[in-house]
């Protein structure tokens, strides 16, 4: 072991955990290595932490102190540490009420791009920046409407791939494709695979979607289609620039933090 992340946030509580939606470990969903440190940080606590290869841990940021609890997910650095939520699954819930955020040298945070929903993954291709959303309805996650965005500092973020279900992970590979976790966390009733469009270039953001064989239409909300999870029906998907697609089969999956998945 390098560190004890649950001994010190015993030691190191935030200063808004939600009663409601507390585990006492943490869910330590997303990190990063910046020079010779790894970053973890914990959505369900609501902090960015540092640790050394001595297991020295530090605070960066505790995020609830300023944000409250909003689910923070994503995290990717390029010349700066940006940071996007999740958001909560409750009525309350807006789709496109999420944002990202741009960590400053002053360790604070200074809002990036708005208009995103229930994002799970950050990931820059050349000098644009890319959001995954495990869905884009309001309230509860809905199959069918996962999706990458382009996120832009000034307008509403470009839709690039849509008609995905529950991806979880992203990544941009050597060969400038993106990389996603598809039906990584739950699956619906319908068995089809979703699987990508051509990545935008420059601001054509390319056709909308483009399915694999035997795909269908997208299924009923959370609630009311969820069939838990199958392992059958996760898949990587390869998205190129040229639209076609990949799906090949996926490690196991780990459940998105939320506060329906937390709430006993």
């Amino acid at each position: 072991m390098i560190a004890n992340l649950s001994a010190f946030q015993k030691a190191h509580p935030v200063a808004n955990p939600d009663p409601e939606d507390f585990e006492p470990d943490g869910t330590w969903y997303s990190m990063i290595a910046i020079g010779r440190a790894l970053y973890p940080m914990d959505s369900n606590h609501g902090e960015l932490d540092r640790v050394t290869q001595a297991g020295r841990i530090s605070r960066v940021i505790d995020i609830s102190a300023s944000q409250g609890h909003v689910v923070p997910t994503a995290l990717v650095h390029r010349g700066a540490t940006y940071i996007a939520n999740l958001g909560l699954f409750e009525a309350s819930d807006q789709a496109g009420d999420e944002k990202v955020w741009k960590l400053t040298d002053h360790r604070t945070l200074r809002v990036r791009a708005t208009g995103v929903e229930k994002v799970l993954g950050l990931a820059f291709r050349g000098d644009k920046l890319y959001a995954l959303e495990m869905s884009t309805s309001a309230g509860g996650p809905t199959p069918g409407t996962g999706a990458i965005v382009r996120v832009r500092r000034h307008g509403p973020p470009v839709t690039i791939v849509s008609g995905l279900t529950f991806p979880t992970g992203m990544t941009v590979g050597p060969d400038g494709a993106f990389y996603v976790s598809n039906r990584a966390s739950a699956s619906a009733k319908d068995k089809g695979r979703s699987s990508a469009s051509s990545p935008d270039r420059d601001n054509d953001p390319g056709p909308a979607f483009r399915a694999g064989p035997g795909s269908s239409a997208p299924g009923p909300s959370w609630g009311a289609g969820y069939a838990g999870p199958r392992s059958t029906d996760r898949c990587v998907t390869r998205v190129r620039h040229t639209g076609r697609w990949r799906s090949r089969p996926a490690p196991p999956r780990w459940p998105a933090p939320s506060r329906e998945s937390s709430r006993r």
